[in-house]
């Protein structure tokens, strides 16, 4: 099956010229290729070999496995590079070259006359390579030509075809014909840059089997084709989701605004309740207090005509005298203890309207007590639906700003 073990040997065949006598820096290969393409350099004639890679445990493996004189495995960056060493610098992952110092250390570590190889994916990669290779394309193109006097590019792409060889002979010159396959967009350019132009360039074709070609192809699609689906599908349901979260942010909005106008009309109530209370206590207070001082004016008027009715009786002077029945009370028909005797009644219902003064005062203050205790739970309602109706706008607050950052909710 084709991988991209492939697909950099046979950038490594367009590139033999290159190769023999060298020394040469290879940077993000050894997790494709676990160290094989170094070796296809050193065995092409390349006079040393240093494979760099991201990766450590990778680079560690490949020192193990295939690590000798002339053919060293590094997991390193670019600083530690030596400076004007490499005859030729061949980077299969292009974002080497935008860290930052990146480009310029590549060119430190270059000998005179060293040319920088790096290679970009292109829109023939695959049908699911978007517009954005063109503008890969012009912003390498834009940095290596700064920092190059001379940018070269060629194209790498897969073709299918046939090839017609003899049975008995070998070492014949290949023909080759492009047929209707000129028109394949490259999978890849490789910009090829030095201080002056390369002397050498020719076409390179490295055969194998249509088959695993086919199928490893038929395979990626499919499984792009497939992540394509799931993203849609995802994204349908995300949207779903969403709608249905607006639907109950708006739901909680209105449920918020209910509840904020019943805790209005709760307040309401409560200030009218509390101004009623206060009328009540000042009103039957004050009517309260009127009636019994009236009241008690009358007993004391009461009991001051009894007691002088009293002196008169027995002041000699007077000649006043009148006789009571067996209880005690003034005789009805003695004028005087008539007289007396009205006193006392007066006095009597004077205290008896007194009292009830002051039985209508407390029922008064049972009723005024009455209305504070509807005024408290009218204000504990109030309290409570505020503090519903803020708890339902944190909530309807929260899921607005869950949908505009686009994060999950879980429905309580």
């Amino acid at each position: 099956m084709t991988s991209a073990r492939d697909v950099i040997f046979a950038r490594q065949l367009f590139l033999q010229p290159m190769v023999r006598g060298a020394r040469i820096l290879e940077l993000g290969a050894i997790g494709a290729c676990g160290g094989t393409s170094a070796l296809a350099l050193h065995d092409r004639g390349a006079a040393s070999v240093v494979s760099v890679d991201r990766d450590p445990a990778s680079a560690v493996a490949a020192q193990r496995e295939h690590g000798g004189p002339g053919l060293r495995f590094e997991p390193e960056g670019l600083g530690s590079l030596p400076a004007a060493r490499f005859d030729l610098a061949v980077v299969h992952d292009p974002s080497w070259i935008f860290d930052e110092g990146g480009l310029a250390a590549l060119r430190d570590a270059l000998a005179p006359g060293g040319r920088l190889v790096v290679a970009v994916r292109g829109s023939g990669y695959s049908r699911s390579c978007e517009a954005g290779d063109a503008a890969a394309y012009a912003r390498t193109a834009a940095l290596l030509a700064a920092a190059f006097p001379s940018v070269e590019v060629a194209t790498q792409r897969s073709i299918a075809g046939w090839v017609v060889s003899p049975s008995a002979r070998t070492g014949t010159a290949l023909t080759v014909e492009e047929g209707d396959a000129g028109g394949e967009e490259a999978a890849y350019w490789l910009f090829v840059c030095g201080e002056h132009d390369a002397d050498v360039w020719e076409h390179a074709l490295r055969l194998q089997p249509l088959r695993p070609i086919v199928e490893s192809t038929s395979v990626r699609e499919v499984v792009v084709l497939e992540r394509a689906d799931a993203l849609a599908a995802g994204l349908a349901e995300a949207r779903l989701e969403s709608a249905g979260l607006r639907l109950r942010a708006e739901e909680l909005e209105a449920e918020t605004v209910t509840l904020r106008a019943a805790a209005a009309a709760d307040r309401l109530r409560m200030e009218e309740l509390e101004a009623l209370v206060e009328s009540l206590r000042s009103r039957q207070s004050d009517d309260a207090s009127d009636e019994l001082a009236a009241l008690e004016a009358e007993v004391a008027r009461a009991r001051a005509v009894a007691r002088q009715l009293r002196l008169d009786a027995l002041d000699p002077a007077n000649d006043l005298s009148f006789s009571r029945d067996a209880s005690g009370r003034a005789d009805n028909d003695d004028p005087v203890g008539r007289r007396l005797r009205e006193a006392e009644e007066r006095a009597e219902s004077a205290i008896l309207r007194a009292r009830e003064a002051e039985e209508r005062m407390r029922a008064a203050e049972r009723r005024a007590e009455a209305a504070e205790n509807a005024r408290a739970a009218s204000s504990l309602a109030a309290r409570r639906a505020e503090a519903e109706a803020e708890a339902v706008r944190r909530s309807a607050e929260g899921i607005a700003d869950a949908i505009a950052k686009g994060r999950p909710i879980t429905s309580r």
